[in-house]
């Protein structure tokens, strides 16, 4: 099973206060499968399954192969479009260093831009703001 580590400072302020979260498993086998609790049948795309980043955050600490995962709301009209969009870099990351092909991210770190590890660990997610 792998422990999730979920780093709440690291995680700005203006994902935090959107109530768009659900939980991921690590130890699941499809990790990446949003979830409520264990509940597998909850929807990324209904805003009526999504819950508070600190509901999100206390649930997950029920069991060490939880985390949580900000929903994107491409799809639902009830959301606004374009405010937050994710780089989402597969493949990019072997044994904790990134891979040479890999373009630099040092625009993003000069922007101070929230990145996090995807749940695989070989990927990162970076949520650029209105693009």
């Amino acid at each position: 099973m792998s422990e999730v580590s979920i780093n709440r400072e690291a995680i700005t302020n203006e994902l935090k206060v959107r109530d768009q979260w659900l939980m991921w498993d690590a130890s699941a086998e499809a990790p990446r499968r949003p979830h409520w609790r264990g509940d597998f049948g909850v929807s990324w795309t209904d805003p009526d399954d999504w819950h508070s980043f600190e509901e999100a955050y206390k649930a997950a600490q029920e069991k060490p192969n939880w985390g949580i995962g900000y929903v994107f709301a491409r799809s639902n009209d009830d959301y606004p479009r374009g405010l937050y969009g994710a780089l989402d870099l597969d493949g990019c990351v072997a044994n904790s260093s990134l891979e040479n092909w890999l373009p630099s991210l040092q625009r993003f770190l000069d922007e101070d831009a929230y990145m996090e590890y995807s749940p695989s660990g070989k990927g990162i997610h970076i949520p650029p703001v209105g693009f």
